[in-house]
């Protein structure tokens, strides 16, 4: 499908950005979910399949919310590109079968928890930023790959 094409292309670039700035712009991020819901809008009705789209709505906008909470509890932790990501990574995933986008999620969480234990333990530095965009285009591949 031309969504997960587009999700592909686009993720390594949001991934790139985000190593090089730590920060997801939340405009393009924000523009991704919004194209990808109109393209697998538009392949749920073209295939009639309303249930995948539901599931993927809900997996969108399910995790989306989660994070949003979790950011307003941990200022400075996620930004709203963070969340947007995230989000669209479920509606995508959630396409599939919610567990899928649960699963990335979670374990782009437990990814992005291992680097920084490691990057901390090397450098001492308790105040370092890491960009958790790779992470979460990471699990996001990972389950493309075995789904």
């Amino acid at each position: 499908m031309l969504g997960y094409w587009l999700f592909s292309v686009l993720g390594v670039g949001l991934s790139c950005v985000d190593c090089r700035r730590h920060r997801l712009p939340h405009s393009i991020t924000g523009t991704l979910w919004v194209i990808c819901a109109f393209l697998f809008t538009a392949e749920s009705v073209y295939h009639r399949q309303v249930a995948h789209l539901a599931e993927a709505a809900l997996s969108g906008i399910a995790v989306s919310a989660a994070l949003m909470l979790l950011a307003m509890a941990l200022p400075g932790q996620l930004g709203l590109g963070d969340v947007h990501f995230a989000g669209a990574i479920a509606f995508t995933l959630g396409w599939l079968q919610w567990e899928n986008a649960a699963t990335a999620i979670v374990a782009a969480l437990i990814f992005q928890w291992i680097w920084t234990v490691m990057a901390v333990a090397k450098t001492h530095d308790r105040t370092m930023t890491l960009p958790l965009g790779p992470a979460l285009f990471g699990a996001w591949v990972v389950t493309i790959a075995i789904a």
